[in-house]
């Protein structure tokens, strides 16, 4: 298959492929690719630093936006944008360094437009469809190798009907587009072949002829194509033996009309090929009957052609019965499509109506339950209205307990401090008491140590005294064990009553240490 530009700006590389770009035409030659009536824009931008609002427009299928700019910024339409290649290397293998330059409406024909916008631009730039890209071809082509509507395509053959003869660098026409990559509706091949009657004929520089092509392509409309194409083809071939017999009868004869030039000149007219053969055969047939007097030799040779022009004619006329009923056959079928369709259309509108009323009552039960849900948030936003009224109290009780809070703070702090200065001062009475404590125990120990010894050397006095009673008599008897004993008793005595202070100084400061422990608390 053939290669086919496609627009496709916003990449980052182009798309054209080395065979095609060797067949690009320079920008110098811009002016002998368009008509010869027309004067291409010299306005260009750059597409990298100022593309335009419209061009912008069109490359994001925008389309209220190209409308709406193309009527308010018309110059915009007739503002050629221009891609150059970055590389310089790229710039000198290709011999330009133009990447690509078109007019908003190649880009629009190429990403299938709504007609509206086509109209828009050929009202804003009327020319527009009469000039080539720097590839050589017309909005025409890119709109029949992209699918371009029926509706894109007649505006196209309207505002340049020649655009259908004009093939690009490699010999391709319009039709050789839409039969390679398919039509949007079969009835644009018939468009196009009214506007250029030997179109189905013309081969590219590859040898192919639009049925060629249209035979190799892979699309939904294949079998159509290639009908209508080899019906086509058929009627030219047709055409072309009737003109060429009527030709060499007119050698002889007087010059008889044998087609009506104008469908010729008109490239949109409706009349089909068969008519015109037919009746080129009946003119014919009615010349040589006026001239049947001139010579048998002539007449009979003459009659001969004249049967044979009438079986041409009866073949024609079955070939149009067979076509015709195909049509016919297609339009039932086509028909009976419309007809299960509409049928289908219709269920689903039934369907929806019975949608509706459910959607209906789902409505009307839903305001119901959206009423109760009204009345509930009232009574709700009755109740927050009170709650919000507690709120505020509490947040002035809270503000109150808060206040109380930071005074129960600072006396807290301040009893912490008090506690840490007790704790101190009683951790240090602890240790001074311990140290007390210690010195007593080792004073206690020392006094009942000599208490022990002072009693035994009293003792060893008392059995000394009583032995030397016993020798010499009592004298002032009771006297000295008393006064001893009163001094053996003093250091006892005096121990007891210390030890009596000290615990209770001990249970004092126990006592002091869990009140203050409580405050804490």
């Amino acid at each position: 298959h053939h290669i086919i530009l496609f627009i496709v700006e916003r990449e980052q590389h182009s798309f054209i492929t080395e065979q095609f770009r060797k067949t690009s035409l320079p920008t110098t030659q811009l002016k002998k690719m368009t008509s010869t009536d027309v004067i291409p824009s010299t306005l260009e931008v750059n597409y990298d630093t100022n593309i335009t609002k419209l061009y912008e427009a069109i490359t994001n299928s925008d389309w209220d936006l190209a409308i709406a700019t193309a009527k308010s910024s018309p110059q915009e339409a007739q503002t050629w944008v221009v891609r150059h290649y970055d590389d310089a290397k790229v710039a000198e293998r290709e011999g330009t360094n133009i990447m690509w330059r078109f007019l908003p409406i190649h880009s629009a024909c190429a990403r299938q437009p709504p007609a509206s916008v086509l109209s828009a631009l050929l009202k804003a730039y009327p020319d527009g469809a009469k000039c080539q890209d720097d590839q050589g071809m017309y909005p025409l082509h890119y709109a029949c190798g992209n699918q371009g509507s029926r509706e894109i395509i007649r505006l196209l053959l309207v505002g340049f009907p020649q655009a259908a003869k004009m093939a690009d660098p490699r010999g391709m026409l319009p039709l050789h587009y839409v039969s390679c990559w398919g039509p949007s509706t079969p009835s644009i091949i018939d468009m196009v072949m009214v506007a250029h009657r030997k179109a189905s004929s013309i081969q590219d520089e590859d040898g192919n002829t639009p049925l060629d092509l249209a035979l190799e392509g892979d699309y939904e409309l294949k079998d159509e194509v290639v009908m209508a194409l080899k019906r086509w083809v058929k009627t030219s071939s047709t055409k072309d033996s009737s003109e060429s017999t009527t030709a060499t009868t007119t050698s002889t004869l007087d010059p008889v009309a044998i087609q009506d030039e104008k469908s010729e000149k008109d490239p949109l007219t409706t009349t089909t090929t068969t008519t015109t053969t037919s009746s080129s055969a009946t003119e014919t047939a009615a010349a040589i009957h006026a001239n049947t007097m001139e010579s048998p030799r002539t007449v009979s040779r003459l009659r001969h052609e004249v049967t044979k022009l009438k079986a041409e004619k009866r073949d024609l006329e079955l070939s149009s019965k067979r076509d015709l009923d195909r049509a016919v056959s297609v339009l039932q079928k086509e028909c009976t499509e419309l007809t299960e369709k509409l049928e289908s259309a219709n269920t689903e509108i039934d369907q929806c109506h019975d949608k509706i009323l459910d959607y209906q009552t789902a409505a009307k039960t839903q305001e119901a339950a959206l009423q109760k849900q009204t009345l509930e948030l009232e009574s709700t936003l009755e109740k927050l209205n009170q709650l919000t009224k507690d709120h505020q109290t509490l947040e002035n009780e809270y503000a109150a307990l808060q206040g109380q809070f930071q005074e129960k703070s600072v006396k807290t702090v301040e009893a912490a401090d008090m506690y840490d200065t007790l704790n101190t001062t009683l951790t240090t009475m602890m240790e001074t008491q311990q140290t007390l404590l210690h010195n007593f125990q080792d004073r206690q120990e020392r006094l009942v140590s000599g208490a022990e010894l002072r009693r035994a050397k009293l003792q060893s006095l008392l059995d000394f005294e009583h032995q030397f009673l016993q020798i010499y008599g009592p004298q002032n008897e009771g006297e000295s064990p008393q006064g001893d004993g009163g001094e053996g008793e003093q250091p006892t005595t005096k121990t007891t009553g210390l030890q009596h202070d000290l615990q209770q100084q001990f249970k004092e400061m126990e006592l002091l240490q869990q009140q203050v422990k409580n405050h804490m608390e």
